[in-house]
């Protein structure tokens, strides 16, 4: 699908969304598993959280958290699906501001950028922040409409419990 702006027509403050643009527009034809190696996700846990979903750098790679309730209600059939895979989608948005040549990554945009998922009610009024946090639901819009739900659920089937993705039962085990 095409959409009829850009993410860099709707984002011109941030120089790295035109990486993104350019990665959406093909990562259709790649796998669950691809995309997320692409963008330095090594790892993806369910843990119960504060938020949806955070990122986190760790030696390996980027950590994607994800909130159990979400994959609970996903594996009980229960209307959670869609805020499932754009918990993803919002995620993997936030791995355009990090540049993944580096080992660890390192995020690439203003310091302020990389706000940690505990850090919420500060980022209620930053505007860069919140800036961020659209261009994130924006691309997750989009990475959601691309990535069907029977593509997330043969990734999830594939993967479940390998090293990329853990789902674990331990709520309070969260050193990776």
């Amino acid at each position: 699908m095409s959409w009829l702006f850009s993410l860099k027509s709707i984002f011109p403050e941030f120089p790295w969304v035109q990486v993104a643009d350019d990665w959406l527009a093909l990562a259709h034809q790649k796998s669950i598993e691809q995309q997320l190696e692409e963008r330095g996700i090594k790892k993806v846990r369910f843990w119960y959280n504060i938020a949806a979903g955070y990122i986190t750098v760790k030696e390996f790679g980027i950590l994607l958290v994800v909130d159990r309730d979400l994959i609970d209600h996903f594996l009980m059939g229960y209307n959670k699906a869609e805020e499932l895979l754009f918990t993803f989608g919002h995620e993997i948005g936030h791995t355009f501001h990090c540049d993944l040549t580096q080992a660890p990554p390192v995020n690439i945009g203003p310091e302020k950028v990389f706000c940690s998922p505990f850090e919420e009610l500060a980022k209620e009024g930053d505007a860069l922040c919140q800036s961020v946090e659209r261009f994130c639901d924006e691309f997750a819009a989009r990475w959601t409409h691309m990535n069907s739900l029977s593509k997330f659920r043969q990734f999830f089937s594939k993967n479940k419990n390998t090293d990329l993705l853990s789902v674990k039962h331990d709520i309070y085990n969260r050193a990776e």
